[in-house]
């Protein structure tokens, strides 16, 4: 897909130093399939724009919610809340399909068979971990054991999730430009 792709953007053609080198960088990606997503892609930046701003609205909303509105949790808060798990759910799908930049080079990874061992070798566990929706499953299995575990409780839990998502999102996007 040509969102795919990495765009022709100011910083991209800084990235690669000029045209030629960027029109390169395409022809090379093409060879690696159209659903290799190059992390200089247009749809990268906005993927990692929309989750930013995904993960500030969680940090504000979740605490908020657990202090004044436990017991008036309607249906907005529960939409809000599968749509913010399933975007996190996907992001981690769509990091086994991200390039990344190699240590010690300038070159960018994109042979999904690379990218896919580089992923579960560095922020795929702490992904899986903070991604995974624990409060379905608490309340899931709470309320097969008909156990005492409170809503309170459960989202405090996300709450935690949340600040670890803020923590982990940020150091990568440090670690993929430094």
């Amino acid at each position: 897909m040509s969102c795919f792709r990495v765009s022709e953007s100011k910083s991209a053609l800084k990235l690669f130093g000029n045209q030629r080198a960027l029109k390169k960088e395409v022809q090379r990606q093409k060879r690696f399939g159209r659903w290799i997503i190059h992390p200089c892609s247009s749809f990268r930046l906005y993927w990692n724009i929309g989750e930013t701003f995904l993960l500030i609205i969680n940090l504000i909303v979740l605490p908020i919610s657990i202090t004044f509105f436990k017991d008036d949790l309607g249906s907005h808060w529960i939409a809000f809340n599968t749509i913010s798990d399933t975007f996190f759910l996907v992001d981690l799908a769509l990091n086994f399909r991200t390039g990344f930049f190699e240590k010690n080079s300038e070159e960018i990874v994109l042979d999904p068979i690379k990218i896919a061992k580089n992923y579960l070798k560095t922020f795929f566990v702490i992904d899986f971990i903070s991604s995974f929706p624990i409060d379905y499953t608490i309340l899931m299995f709470s309320a097969n054991n008909s156990s005492t575990y409170t809503d309170t409780q459960t989202y405090k839990h996300k709450c935690i999730r949340s600040c670890l998502l803020i923590c982990i999102e940020t150091s990568k996007e440090i670690s993929m430009w430094c």
